[in-house]
């Protein structure tokens, strides 16, 4: 079976969250805008506005009803007008001049008209205008506009922080695994070749066995040697199929570690609650020594660098270190929650528990078969860690810390 062409795992969320930041920008620009027209909005200067619409309108109206009356007022040109312009002694006739002037001023008064009623329209439009804006304003929730733009900011910092993540679960699954399924596909096409090479010699051999005469066989043994070297093809299948055995083993391994480290690659984690009393202690064949902060001060730089991470101590391991909450918090900084359980409360349940979320996952190497009730149990989210006199790794999230001598509080 051939590799299939590398995929990151996490492409696709990847691109739903760029769609998810796109659309919650957007609805903050445009919660922000909302806000900002009605701060910026003057009731009093639309208020004046609207009152000299009103006074220009009715200047407007007054003139178009003058025009009306003067229209009807005026007399209606006769057709000897139209007579003089095709018959030339009428021009100048006393009449036809009359006539001239009446038609000339119905058309004028006909213009006048129509630019009055024309600009009484326009009044009439941006006047409405302004008023369905007064109306919006009054209208507007100005307090519920608020509180959704401060969901709205939540939702994009949301938003953010997802993406964020993908791009570093992308980036790390690239890293991981574009090497692998280079290796693979390499496997793949060195065992396809030899596997091409026994066909050749398989074939030469039958040729062989089908020759007529040792005359026939020499041309045969000729090309075998020009091919491969040597013109025995029944020892060159017997080094082909051994070769192969090998490299059939060599794919089955990369395939193997492939697929493995893909299913490992393809865990979305937003949220990771270590357990740090266990990272306090390594265990030297079933006897625990207490090796102090010093595992932790070498693993959490890197969980934190991708993944939101939080330190649960129990009041013991606290004690031990003698230091307090405080101070365990200044050390690992601002990105790292640090949280010591109650002495009365099972630090296991509280670190269980609060990997509540889907995309939350438990560090720990305690046993956590009593607590079966709990969704990271339940779900399969609880991760393992292997830790040596000056390592600690964990293998699933292809982690691995090096420290070099033990800590003090």
């Amino acid at each position: 079976m051939n590799a299939a062409p590398f995929h990151n795992p996490h492409s696709a969320a990847l691109a739903t969250y760029y769609a998810v930041l796109d659309e919650a920008l957007q609805t903050v620009r445009t919660l922000a805008a909302d806000l900002q027209w009605f701060d910026q909005f003057d009731v009093l200067a639309v208020d004046q506005i609207l009152s000299d619409h009103g006074q220009q309108r009715e200047q407007v109206a007054r003139a178009v009803q003058q025009a009306v009356i003067a229209k009807a007022a005026l007399p209606a040109p006769s057709t000897l007008s139209v007579m003089a312009r095709m018959v030339p002694w009428l021009v100048n006739s006393p009449a036809a001049r009359v006539n001239e002037a009446l038609r000339a001023e119905h058309e004028r008064l006909t213009l006048a008209l129509s630019q009055g009623q024309r600009r009484v329209a326009a009044i009439d439009e941006s006047a409405a205008a302004w008023r369905d804006e007064l109306a919006l304003h009054a209208a507007f929730d100005h307090d519920a506009v608020c509180a959704r733009l401060a969901q709205a900011r939540v939702d994009r910092d949301a938003a953010e922080s997802h993406l964020q993540q993908a791009v570093r679960d992308h980036a790390a699954a690239e890293q991981l695994l574009a090497p692998l399924i280079a290796q693979l596909q390499a496997a793949e096409a060195a065992e396809a070749a030899l596997r091409a090479d026994l066909a050749t010699a398989e074939d030469f051999q039958r040729q062989l066995a089908a020759a007529p005469s040792p005359a026939a066989r020499g041309p045969i043994h000729g090309a075998c040697t020009e091919r491969f070297g040597t013109g025995n093809p029944g020892k060159l299948i017997e080094t082909f199929r051994r070769k192969i055995e090998g490299a059939a083993r060599t794919t089955a391994k990369c395939r193997e570690r492939y697929t493995s480290e893909a299913a490992d690659a393809a865990l979305v984690i937003d949220h990771l609650v270590v357990d740090a009393s266990n990272l306090c202690y390594r265990n030297d064949g079933g006897r625990r020594t207490f090796i102090g902060l010093v595992a932790l001060d070498a693993l959490v730089p890197m969980l934190a660098a991708r993944y939101r991470t939080t330190l649960v101590f129990d009041a013991s391991t606290q004690r031990r270190l003698d230091t307090t909450a405080r101070d365990l918090k200044e050390r690992f900084g601002n990105g790292v929650e640090v949280q010591v359980t109650h002495a009365s409360r099972s630090a296991d349940r509280t670190l269980l528990s609060y990997a509540s979320s889907p995309t939350s996952y438990a560090l720990t190497n305690d046993r956590v078969r009593d607590f079966t009730d709990l969704p990271v149990v339940k779900e399969g989210r609880v991760l393992r860690f292997h830790q040596m006199e000056r390592m600690v790794e964990i293998p699933r999230l292809n982690v691995t810390a090096h420290f070099h001598q033990a800590s003090q509080p």
